[in-house]
């Protein structure tokens, strides 16, 4: 690269800093120390902020599973706008059959591999493209889901409804058959489980957890009938 009139005098400039500092200069010394202090400072900003977004990310996330965990769901509880975003989203509760009694038999490696089947079922069958719009900064998209570990064997999957299903007069009933073909789609054979959906609405719902009680007792309603054998 040829010098040209910039690169010259940028190249003269730090000749005459260096010979500045060097023949000890107390102007451009304190110039020099102000700028290596305005560095480190910006650097330990810089990796105070990525440890503290690491902790808050630990923080709000499963650790054997990867997923979100309940205090990410009761931060979304705490957080969302429920005049803005009613009839809006969409919460699914899955409940793991019988981990507990596959603990006890088999320990707790097999119900691990358990919940961690689970896990990859609904992020397969049910995860889709996300479409970048937060509800009130949680990372939850329109058209995308939020799948959370919220117990031991208990799973919520919320997510917003797409503008066709905001205008689906059948919605529920709709919904309910495209999730039955898809959660069950090429499930291991000894994953059993119960779901049950609905949709938050503050006419019945104080808060998400009253969505999460209605959505829970439709899974109870689910978990009762194949142990019944009528399903």
């Amino acid at each position: 690269m040829e010098n040209g009139p910039e690169n010259k005098y940028t190249q003269s400039n730090h000749k005459e800093n260096d010979s500045n500092l060097e023949s000890g200069n107390p102007f451009y010394a304190m110039l020099y120390e102000n700028y290596n202090t305005i560095k480190k400072t910006e650097e330990r900003y810089a990796k105070k902020e990525q440890e503290e977004q690491e902790t808050l990310r630990l923080a709000y996330t499963d650790r054997q599973t990867k997923c979100y965990n309940r205090n990410y769901y009761e931060k979304m509880v705490s957080d969302i706008d429920y005049e803005k975003y009613n009839n809006n989203i969409i919460m699914i509760v899955v409940d793991i059959n019988d981990l507990s009694l596959v603990n006890n038999e088999m320990g707790y490696a097999a119900g691990d591999k358990l919940i961690d089947n689970m896990v990859r079922q609904l992020k397969s069958q049910l995860e889709t493209s996300p479409v970048a719009q937060k509800i009130d900064g949680n990372e939850i998209d329109k058209g995308d889901t939020i799948i959370a570990r919220v117990g031991g064997d208990e799973f919520i999957v919320m997510r917003l409804k797409t503008e066709e299903e905001m205008n689906d007069n059948d919605f529920e009933v709709n919904f309910e058959n495209d999730i039955n073909k898809r959660i069950y789609n090429n499930k291991p054979r000894n994953l059993n489980f119960a779901w049950g959906f609905t949709t938050l609405n503050k006419d019945f719902d104080e808060d998400l957890n009253g969505t999460k009680d209605r959505a829970g007792m439709l899974m109870h309603q689910q978990k009762r009938a194949i142990k019944a054998g009528d399903i």
